[in-house]
């Protein structure tokens, strides 16, 4: 924004020029959702302005969003999905320790990618369950949480995130299996560390 009009006066700025402005910026370099993010922000500092009576127009309420499209995406073939489910379970793709730990990990990322795989959870809201959003008598899984990368618990992005998932047979038996590895892990090694409140 800044090198293309950072020496005008806002009440100059027109939106046939901003419009045709981010028309340009699209696929050169930035994505059609980038220059959206850029109109956006844009506009809510105009209207900040605006609220303040240091403009008497929003010009950017003038331009319209570009068209984002998105690449489509690939689903994996069956034969690419046994693969990554056996890499998942048994492959060397991180160095676990030879330990009962290096085991217990191998074994929670298998199962959340088995899970995600089955069910089409995104990875946040595969980390953000816990053990009583499934309920093993109507087969049904609760996604109600996502894990954000500062390792927090949040309500999902949208709406309709929130919602019901129907697990099948063999999802049911893996989450019970796995329900009681946790169990006896955590009991195995119950009182040997101390939790500390910083």
């Amino acid at each position: 924004v800044l090198p293309a009009f950072g020496v005008r006066k806002p009440a100059t700025l027109t939106a046939v020029e901003i419009q045709y402005w981010l028309n340009r910026l699209v696929g050169n370099p930035l994505s059609a959702r980038t220059c959206n993010i850029i109109r956006a922000t844009w506009s809510t500092c105009f209207d900040w302005a605006l609220g303040q009576g240091l403009i008497r127009k929003n010009p950017l309420r003038g331009v319209r969003s570009l068209q984002d499209n998105p690449k489509p995406i690939q689903a994996l073939s069956q034969e690419e999905l046994h693969r990554l489910l056996d890499e998942a379970k048994v492959g060397n793709y991180y160095p676990f320790p030879h330990n009962d730990f290096g085991e217990y990990i191998q074994q929670e990322v298998f199962v959340a990618v088995t899970l995600a795989a089955r069910t089409g959870m995104r990875r946040g809201e595969v980390f953000g369950l816990r053990w009583n959003d499934v309920d093993f008598g109507t087969g049904t899984l609760h996604v109600v949480n996502s894990l954000g990368p500062d390792r927090k618990l949040s309500a999902p992005k949208t709406r309709n995130s929130t919602r019901n998932v129907l697990l099948d047979p063999d999802t049911l038996i893996l989450l019970d299996w796995w329900k009681r590895y946790q169990c006896q892990y955590m009991k195995r090694y119950s009182g040997i560390t101390e939790y500390r409140k910083n």
